[in-house]
């Protein structure tokens, strides 16, 4: 099956925005799909084991390691390591990451993350879906924990609750 991948960006929010289309040249019936996303926030290169990383919703807050299901209200996340902040002084740090699945066409979603640097989803699309997409954000300077929420929360894009103070 033949897919489309438009990355832009716009002047509304400081996102990435990625967009899947399926081409009109694929004519094969699609049986399953499933977006696999692979984050790193924060540090990558440090030993495996020493990574605390934590996903945080507008809902709820993932503190746990292994396979998670995630709940349908959860579309967007605020990814980072509870231990290794961005911080100038640590060469591999740059910050946490925000990912948005901005689109209702998902079944279903989970997440993983263990003592390894990364931060897997994955989000089971409905097979008929023409077009879904999902938006990313990591700042270019080296920012906090604290400094990275303030900055989503300052444009709109996660709105302040009891799991994300």
């Amino acid at each position: 099956v033949w897919m489309n991948v438009r990355f832009f960006l716009d002047d509304k929010t400081p996102l990435l925005h990625v967009e899947c289309s399926k081409d009109a040249r694929s004519s094969k019936e699609i049986k399953s799909m499933v977006l696999d996303i692979g984050v790193y926030p924060t540090v990558t290169g440090m030993k495996n084991g020493s990574y605390k990383r934590e996903v945080v919703t507008p809902a709820r807050a993932y503190k746990n390691k292994g396979w998670t299901t995630l709940k349908p209200d959860d579309t967007e996340f605020f990814i980072y390591d509870a231990v290794y902040e961005g911080s100038p002084k640590l060469a591999k740090s740059n910050g946490p990451a925000y990912l948005k699945m901005s689109d209702p066409a998902r079944l279903s979603a989970r997440m993983h993350y263990g003592t390894a640097s990364s931060v897997s989803f994955q989000f089971k699309i409905k097979p008929d879906t023409q077009k879904f997409s999902f938006s990313l954000l990591e700042l270019t300077q080296r920012t906090t924990n604290k400094e990275f929420l303030d900055h989503l929360i300052a444009n709109g894009l996660l709105k302040k609750n009891s799991s994300n103070r």
